[in-house]
């Protein structure tokens, strides 16, 4: 559930404007909500659709509060065979709470298609709601200035078809912060007179599970090609804090990735979760990535972490949050592909989740991940 905020002080002549990103997948659109809240709350990937739900980010500059929702980009038909119902509307549900729209084109799609995608998705949008819109061309450093000529002759003419953008175009590269400036005031243009829904010091309303999920899920897509990380469903089935933490089971029929601290008394073990060690009980795990796992404490803990460096001081938080994620997939098949050889996989996205999560949510942190077969349901 996203964060609920109450009783937000307010400024003198407090403004606000909420924007809906929209435009295609991989038109960056994550990496333009990262950059314009300063934070990196959204998943970058060169694969598309790796947004799976809807994430809303704060910016705040002195008296005005600018609020972007982002969804998963606009899917092509090819993709709608392994996309969700769910995320194939999003983009277009997203619009009943927004005041504008930041349509968002990569300037190499926009050359290369000279508008037609582009226009079909804003044939699309128009039948929905006339919302007041901005275009923003984005990846400019990735084409040529001649290159760059044409896109804007394109630009300008999908401008002057659909009356609802502003005549003003904004040239970007979030990637390299170019012309952020220039959209950050076309986007205060669009603010009105109203209270914050937020504290001037919250970028989103994401939860620490959100964001943890959202981080493990990138490093998947980042490690499987096709269309196997779409695929991935997560379930989180543990997060409490411990004293300090030892993997509850190190039998070969788990698929726990290899996050054993062997400097604890193992009397530890007995004081962890029961539900834990019920799910364990009922998994329908098969194989072992390793029985005997000696991975050391500092590459799943974050307490060299720059996000975290007030953990350094054991004595002053001795406490670690575990957290246990169990990933479904359709079959064994896909199953070994996600575990990889020896674990490689699985073992892969711990390792490079472990620091993220850690400076992201600003906790100690151990994580366990399960890979199994998702069980259907008998009629």
């Amino acid at each position: 559930m996203p964060k609920i905020f109450k009783d937000v002080a307010q400024p003198i002549n407090p403004k606000v404007a909420k924007f809906s990103l929209l435009g295609r997948a991989n038109s960056g659109k994550s990496t333009l909500l990262n950059r314009l809240i300063g934070k990196n709350i959204s998943i970058v990937s060169n694969k598309p659709q790796t947004t799976r739900q809807r994430i809303l980010g704060i910016k705040t500059i002195d008296n005005f509060q600018l609020v972007l929702v982002d969804t998963p980009g606009v899917v092509a038909k090819l993709m709608t065979s392994v996309i969700s119902r769910d995320v194939i509307s999003a983009p277009w549900r997203a619009l009943s709470e927004v005041d504008c729209i930041l349509f968002t084109v990569d300037a190499s799609s926009l050359l290369a298609n000279k508008g037609k995608i582009e226009a079909g998705i804003l044939s699309r949008q128009s039948s929905l709601t006339n919302l007041p819109a901005i275009l923003v061309i984005n990846k400019i450093d990735l084409i040529s200035p001649e290159d760059l000529e044409t896109v804007k002759q394109v630009a300008n003419d999908l401008v002057v078809k659909y009356t609802n953008f502003d005549p003003d175009i904004i040239y970007i590269s979030a990637l390299l912060d170019t012309n952020i400036g220039d959209l950050y005031s076309a986007m205060k243009t669009k603010a009105i007179d109203k209270d914050w829904e937020f504290p001037s010091d919250v970028n989103s309303d994401m939860s620490d599970l959100q964001i943890v999920q959202d981080i493990i899920r990138a490093e998947f897509f980042n490690r499987l090609n096709g269309y196997i990380p779409y695929t991935l469903k997560q379930k989180n089935i543990n997060w409490k804090l411990v004293p300090r933490y030892i993997n509850p089971n190190t039998s070969s029929h788990s698929q726990s990735t290899p996050y054993t601290d062997n400097t604890i008394d193992n009397d530890l073990e007995k004081k962890t979760t029961s539900k834990s060690d019920q799910f364990h009980k009922n998994s329908q795990q098969v194989g072992s990535i390793t029985e005997n796992p000696t991975i050391s404490d500092s590459s799943r803990s974050v307490d060299n972490s720059s996000g975290a460096n007030y953990y350094r001081n054991k004595r002053e938080n001795p406490n670690v949050l575990l957290i246990e994620q169990e990933i479904l997939v359709p079959d064994n098949n896909i199953r070994k592909i996600v575990v990889g050889k020896g674990g490689s996989i699985v073992n892969a996205v711990v390792a490079a989740s472990v620091p993220l999560i850690g400076k992201a949510i600003k906790k100690r942190i151990h994580l366990l991940i399960h890979v199994n077969v998702e069980k259907t349901k008998k009629h």
